[in-house]
């Protein structure tokens, strides 16, 4: 039975799968070194959808603000990034800033690029534009 979770890549193994590997120090998919979570010990709690964007939100900013600091023992933006895409399996629509602005962007057929994952406004004059 699968019941360890990298919470970075969502990789699943069991007792057996790791035994057989030997000492593991990090995720065997993807090299995480930040601490598995447990299958078994599952919990399933009711919010709003705003309760669950104003969380998502706050973590995903603040592991963007930590990832180049001596804060984080492993790279917190995969680790949310992980979270974020467990979270996107059971629900719909953006949880993050960044993604609700590209489901803006792309609504309007614009561009968004970004070195960090946050949003940059399309230097292009919109209020010159008709949409």
């Amino acid at each position: 039975m699968k019941n360890i979770l990298c919470v970075t890549c969502r990789s699943t193994f069991s007792d057996e799968e790791l035994d057989a590997l030997g000492n593991v120090t990090s995720c065997p998919a993807c090299g995480s070194t930040g601490v598995p979570a447990d299958l078994t010990d599952s919990v399933t709690v009711t919010l709003t959808r705003h309760e669950l964007r104003i969380l998502t939100i706050w973590a995903s900013n603040y592991a963007h603000s930590i990832k180049d600091s001596s804060l984080s023992t492993q790279d917190p933006v995969a680790c949310i990034n992980g979270l974020l895409s467990g979270i996107r399996n059971q629900t719909e629509g953006p949880l993050t800033i960044a993604e609700e602005l590209q489901d803006v962007a792309d609504t309007l057929g614009l561009t968004v690029s970004s070195s960090m994952g946050d949003f940059e406004p399309p230097t292009k004059d919109l209020a010159n534009d008709s949409l």
